[in-house]
């Protein structure tokens, strides 16, 4: 059995390479256990780098009876509604929101899937 090898940092002084606007939307999804701030930042740098950008905002799930994730997904959808159809969307969800990836993406242009948790 080999040894782990550890994990390399991030070069925090390493620049970054561009990115190249695409005629995709990045749809931001929150964690249901914070709200849709914490995406505001890397909303900001997105849509300064010409990126158009969606952070709906989810619904608490301490209210209403189960199952949740209709409602989840619902309010992505509701939020997609200011998007053209045809727009391929970018999904990225921040940490336990990436449960709900499977259904929210059902019936959308997905060109890609993320999941980012720290």
């Amino acid at each position: 059995m080999q040894p782990i090898q550890p994990i390399q940092p991030i070069q925090p002084n390493r620049p970054m390479r561009p990115m190249q606007p695409t005629h995709s939307v990045f749809v931001l999804v929150h964690s249901p256990s914070v709200g849709p701030s914490t995406w505001h930042p890397v909303a900001d740098h997105l849509t300064a780098a010409g990126h158009r950008v969606r952070v709906p905002s989810l619904p608490r799930l301490d209210t209403g009876a189960p199952p949740f994730w209709p409602r989840i997904a619902d309010a992505v959808r509701d939020d997609l509604r200011q998007v053209p159809t045809d727009t391929p969307v970018t999904l990225v969800a921040h940490s336990n929101a990436g449960l709900f990836l499977p259904v929210i993406r059902s019936g959308l242009d997905v060109l890609s899937r993320e999941v980012v948790d720290g």
